[in-house]
């Protein structure tokens, strides 16, 4: 496809720059090296770099400048044009009009988190939030509504002995407060969610998120819809991902 007038004399638009535009869609922001990865594939890093300077050049993505130890890197997001251009090839009906992350590094570990659980088999897909929140076909549909009004940060769409289930995921990448955990967590429960996937940065916010989700389990008499694991086990895992519940149950996902 050939973009119109303005940039036609700057860049041909090939099936992976939509793909490049469609993981920016989805996660608000990716990281140079994550593009490269889950798009680029096996090209040469010197590919990936002219190519997104191109897509920059032409409006269509917003480079910038992420500062993870031990040093800076570049990142991109969506724009306006990108957007518009994007909206006629997606798979869904994009209705949403957010482009743009507001925690870059909570986004972008979102990614590597969705694709980790994306490559189990019994995984179908995973819905993001933007997607969940900006798709009429997802947001009005009754078994993800409620995933919409939690307001998680993704839906997993997988099997769990031979029955299609749908399971939230959450990401918490620094410790919290215990009124703000508590008030996530008796959301839930509130809610007609039936299992939520946690994922935290470190054993600390793990154990407060568990201590928490005990404590309100305890106090509502229910069984907890809770299963925890740190970013590291999720990310780092060869064979099954196993994530346990707040009183020790092991939940895996092959």
């Amino acid at each position: 496809m050939i973009l119109s007038k303005r940039a036609r004399s700057r860049i041909e638009i090939v099936p992976r720059d939509y793909e490049v535009l469609k993981l920016l869609l989805e996660s608000k922001a990716a990281s140079r090296d994550q593009i490269a990865k889950y798009v680029f594939g096996h090209c040469s890093i010197n590919t990936v770099n002219i190519r997104l300077k191109k897509l920059d050049r032409a409006k269509l993505i917003r480079g910038f400048s992420l500062t993870r130890k031990p040093k800076s890197q570049s990142a991109y997001s969506l724009t306006k044009l990108g957007l518009s251009l994007l909206k006629p090839n997606l798979p869904y009906s994009f209705t949403g009009t957010t482009i743009s992350s507001e925690c870059v590094s909570h986004d972008t570990d979102l990614i590597d988190i969705r694709k980790k659980l994306e490559s189990q088999s019994s995984v179908n897909r995973i819905l993001s939030e933007n997607v969940l929140n900006s798709c009429e076909e997802y947001s009005e549909n009754l078994e993800l509504r409620p995933f919409v009004a939690t307001n998680c940060d993704g839906v997993v769409d997988i099997e769990i002995e031979d029955s299609r289930v749908f399971l939230g995921l959450e990401y918490e990448r620094s410790r919290q407060s215990s009124l703000r955990y508590e008030k996530k967590i008796r959301q839930y429960y509130s809610s007609l969610v039936g299992g939520v996937l946690y994922v935290c940065q470190n054993q600390s916010v793990l154990k407060k998120l568990a201590q928490v989700d005990q404590k309100i389990g305890t106090e509502l008499s229910r069984e907890s819809i809770f299963r925890f694991a740190t970013y590291r086990e999720v990310i780092e895992s060869e064979g099954a991902i196993t994530f346990n519940g707040s009183n020790g149950e092991e939940f895996h996902i092959a």
